[in-house]
């Protein structure tokens, strides 16, 4: 919820930190996955498409489930994309 605070008021680096955070504290198919693609958007906004990369490959790699659900895909593919135009 603070992340989502944070992501509200546009402090997309301090919501990225805690949605890090809440993947972290107890792992699980539902939450976890669910937090790391908040992070990895947020990380996209403040031009860390490392981190979003990051994000969303640990998703795909080892939440298939939502990963497929979300097209993870199309969201590493823009990712990537904008850590080779550096």
């Amino acid at each position: 919820l603070q992340g989502d605070c944070q992501s509200e008021l546009k402090n997309y680096e301090k919501a990225g930190t805690l949605y890090l955070e809440a993947a972290g504290i107890n792992e699980n198919e539902m939450t976890t996955p669910m937090y790391l693609m908040k992070a990895g958007l947020c990380a996209e906004k403040v031009k860390d498409f490392e981190k979003a990369v990051e994000c969303y490959t640990t998703i795909k790699d080892d939440y298939s489930s939502f990963a497929s659900q979300k097209g993870i895909e199309k969201y590493i593919a823009r990712a990537s994309n904008k850590t080779t135009k550096k």
